[in-house]
């Protein structure tokens, strides 16, 4: 081999160590070494066959070399555990199992040498509660596993591995939310208790300071022997419109049709690339979970339909004030109003 050829497989071998250095580390979080990021990228990896296999539907095969990440917990709220569907989950065990045994333990590792540094760190008693939550959650999942191993039958098994895998994808967002805690401080939970109760009280006086001013402005410019009587019979008019309105801006419930799921924010090219319909995208955050989806629908059926005009590759989730819920509750909620 002469020289030049050496030099080049030399550059040829240095692009490709900076290249793969570059990929690891734009699906990190920061604070990590070198080495917990590739683990971090390898519970990715693992996490994204395993949901492949279960959900070829969902999820395209090259969303995680776009860095586009599912979580198992949306994706398997409404999951039917048939016998193909358990026996799905007895082969992907290991993808399951060994992906997030990676990424807790670099989360965990990392929470700890935090916890160690009592001098300069403030909300450890939050981020000790959320270990030990963690903790909790972690062995109920190995025992879960441990479980499925002895069972004789693929349904019990199965069902005991998509447990453990809900408990796992749990402990992970707890995590996550640990780590946002040390990045940007701790969180005081009576402020969050304290905020709904003073909304609450707050429209309820300003319902009635509305109603007693706009009584005084049509007692006096109209005619002062008025009965009272008269007067209020507008009163509840004005209550039942104020009451429909938002009603019809902002739905309570709703079905929107998933495309997406992260644990980080999804760029609007990654999102284009999915959908590129005429329905508004929404951005949904909970659980560790940034998800996005598109349409706001009122029925099942209208949703079911956009999301097969469209081509893309999601399905159907609902909502109530911004908040997960199930099919079924929205289903019901329809029919209480509706009846």
């Amino acid at each position: 081999m002469t020289s030049s050829q050496i030099l080049v497989c030399i550059t040829i071998l240095l692009l490709t160590v900076t290249l793969s250095a570059q990929d690891i580390s734009k699906k990190s979080y920061e604070g990590f070494n070198r080495e917990e990021k590739e683990k971090i990228h390898k519970a990715e990896s693992l996490l994204d066959q395993g949901l492949q296999i279960l959900f070829p539907s969902v999820i395209d095969i090259n969303d995680s070399a776009l860095d586009i990440h599912h979580s198992y917990l949306s994706l398997a709220e409404n999951l039917y555990l048939d016998k193909k569907t358990c026996r799905r989950l007895y082969e992907t065990k290991d993808y399951f199992s060994n992906g997030y045994r990676l990424q807790t333990e670099v989360y965990l590792n990392y929470i700890n040498d935090h916890l160690k540094n009592k001098d300069a760190y403030s909300g450890l008693k939050e981020i000790e509660t959320i270990k030990d939550s963690v903790l909790a959650k972690t062995e109920l999942a190995k025992s879960l596993r441990q479980k499925s191993m002895l069972s004789g039958q693929i349904i019990k098994a199965g069902r005991s591995i998509h447990q453990a895998n809900l408990e796992d994808d749990k402990a992970i967002a707890l995590c996550l939310e640990a780590l946002d805690i040390i990045k940007n401080g701790a969180r005081s939970a009576p402020v969050k208790e304290e905020e709904p109760n003073v909304i609450a009280e707050i429209p309820e006086k300003v319902k009635q300071d509305t109603v007693v001013s706009e009584a005084l402005v049509i007692d006096t410019p109209k005619e002062v022997d008025t009965p009272k009587v008269e007067v209020l019979e507008p009163k509840v008019e004005i209550k039942e419109k104020v009451k429909e309105s938002p009603v019809e801006k902002e739905p309570e419930v709703y079905y929107t049709v998933q495309i997406l799921a992260d644990r980080k924010p999804v760029s609007s090219d990654a999102i284009k690339r999915v959908y590129q319909g005429e329905y508004e995208i929404i951005e949904n955050i909970g659980d560790g979970w940034y998800r996005y989806s598109f349409g706001k629908f009122s029925d099942l059926t209208t949703a079911k339909k956009a999301l097969s005009e469209s081509n893309a590759k999601g399905y159907v989730v609902a909502y109530r004030k911004n908040i997960r819920i199930s099919l079924s509750e929205a289903k019901k909620y329809f029919l209480d109003i509706n009846p």
